[in-house]
């Protein structure tokens, strides 16, 4: 049978650099809900500068609508909650960040990225507000779906490469799906980071 598109009843809170919401795939009726920029600390998750363009590229791959032209998502019909981040990887800042999801009922996040330093687990505070989203997010509580992506350095998850040690704590957090990249030949992208604790890859 046909698969479901899924309906606006279901959020998927993309958290990334910028969202450029003047896009026709973004226009729809009641597509977007709870917008928030905790970059410049507004409702307002714009481009800012020229190569602002990541978080609008994932967004349209996960739930683009079908306007007869362009991209389509894999979710055509699921509301869109843009969430820009702030830069820095603090406590405070990425605690705010899931806690706008969760207080907004979104029913997945969308993270497509990771840490910058090699070395980061995470703290108490951002590994326990991580498991109250997955654990008692949504309207029915029963928890949201968490992606992470596993990070392009071409290094493992855990562990080390040329004496450097590898930790990528969002990815490695138990209630996290991590994401790998595949290539044309369904084998790991040369680029993608690896390991035992990836979800799946593709």
């Amino acid at each position: 049978g046909e698969m479901s598109r899924v309906s606006r009843n279901t959020a998927i809170c993309g958290v990334d650099d910028v969202f450029d919401l003047g896009q026709p795939d973004f226009a729809a009726n009641e597509k977007i809900v709870a917008p928030r920029d905790f970059g410049q600390q507004d409702i307002v998750p714009e481009p800012v500068s020229g190569d602002d363009n990541h978080g609008t590229a994932c967004a349209g791959v996960a739930l683009a609508e079908e306007t007869g032209v362009g991209t389509v998502g894999l979710a055509p019909h699921c509301a869109f909650m843009p969430v820009r981040m702030s830069m820095m990887l603090s406590d405070e800042s990425v605690v705010s960040m899931f806690r706008h999801a969760l207080d907004n009922n979104a029913d997945v996040i969308s993270c497509s990225w990771s840490a910058a330093s090699w070395n980061f687990p995470l703290s108490t505070k951002i590994s326990a507000m991580l498991h109250e989203c997955a654990t008692q997010g949504r309207r029915n509580g029963k928890g949201c779906v968490i992606l992470f992506a596993a990070g392009n350095e071409n290094r493992p998850l855990d562990g080390d490469k040329g004496g450097r040690v590898s930790h990528q704590g969002f990815a490695l957090h138990p209630d996290v799906i991590a994401v790998a990249a595949s290539n044309g030949q369904d084998v790991r992208a040369g680029y993608s980071n690896c390991g035992p604790r990836l979800a799946c890859c593709a």
